[in-house]
């Protein structure tokens, strides 16, 4: 969001509608809303945390597919760090 102030036009974050540096927001991929940092949906447990918003993040659809794909992730860097200690010099 952009909101005019006289003689200036600055960046805004949609949802707290605080005042954001330029280019220090994230579009959510689920509603397209521009979001600061303060309004990001955190999921505990995460390893990557998806670019959602934290009212997107509510939905419980949204946290169904983030479960869906934590296994898969979690399979993966497991394998990764077990070929990793294989590399250790005996």
């Amino acid at each position: 969001m952009r909101i005019t102030i006289p003689s200036k036009i600055v960046d805004a974050c949609d949802i707290c509608h605080r005042q954001v540096q330029p280019g220090l927001v994230d579009k959510c991929v689920i509603c397209g809303k521009e979001y600061c940092h303060t309004c990001e949906g955190i999921f505990v447990g995460c390893i990557h945390q998806p670019r959602v918003c934290k009212i997107c993040a509510e939905l419980d659809e949204v946290r169904k597919v983030i479960d869906d794909f934590a296994k898969p992730i979690l399979m993966i860097l497991k394998h990764r760090d077990s070929e990793l200690r294989l590399t250790r010099k005996k």
